[in-house]
């Protein structure tokens, strides 16, 4: 059965993300092949530790972004390699090493919600924005 509010109230995370390409070997990079992506696997099985215990947006800020906004509204990050959102298209990259700077606005004023279409996973579930 549905749970009740679940769905609801989502809000827009609008952001815009720039990769900028870097000369040396410094970003995750080389970690992203199956070999490299089992050993960060394994040994964060075993440890808790490591570059698979973490979301790798672990640097950044917050922002206003204008005077007279009560508390900030502007969210900064950065990721140490340059991915599209879809977790597997790398940045173009001649040296294959990139990273991303990231800015999103935080106080959205529109809504959404979605809901299942169907019992059915398969029917997918629309999202429904709300103005």
């Amino acid at each position: 059965a549905p749970l009740e509010g679940v769905g609801q109230n989502l809000q827009d995370h609008m952001e815009v993300y720039q990769s900028y390409e870097v000369l040396k070997p410094v970003s995750l990079a080389s970690h992203l092949s199956l070999a490299g992506k089992g050993s960060l696997g394994a040994h964060w099985l075993v440890t808790k530790e490591g570059l698979g215990a973490t979301n790798h947006f672990e640097v950044g800020g917050f922002v206003r972004s204008r005077p007279g906004v009560e508390a900030p509204d502007i969210q900064l990050h950065f990721l140490p390699i340059g991915m599209s959102y879809d977790g597997v298209t790398l940045a173009p990259s001649s040296t294959g090493h990139s990273m991303q700077a990231h800015v999103g606005y935080n106080k959205s004023p529109s809504r959404g919600y979605v809901r299942p279409a169907s019992p059915l996973p398969s029917d997918g579930s629309p999202v429904k924005p709300i103005a």
